[in-house]
């Protein structure tokens, strides 16, 4: 059970790639029209965070994240 679960948060941080990256590209327009987004920034910046921590301690013990995507 714990493997299936471990299995999921994996495949689950390769997706968390992807939706920082397209985050991070709204955030870019939101700037470029003027929109104050140092709350949106700091939000991402904390689960970037998170997000690394999982992936270290996933890898640390065998996983492999999927469709890591680093911006």
């Amino acid at each position: 059970m714990a493997n299936e679960v471990l299995d999921g948060i994996a495949t689950d941080l390769g997706k968390i790639n992807q939706e920082i990256k397209t985050a991070k590209e709204y955030l870019s327009v939101l700037k470029d029209a003027g929109e104050d987004t140092s709350k949106m920034e700091a939000d991402i910046r904390t689960l970037e965070i998170r997000k690394a921590k999982w992936e270290r301690t996933l890898e640390a013990r065998g996983y492999k994240i999927a469709n890591q995507d680093e911006s």
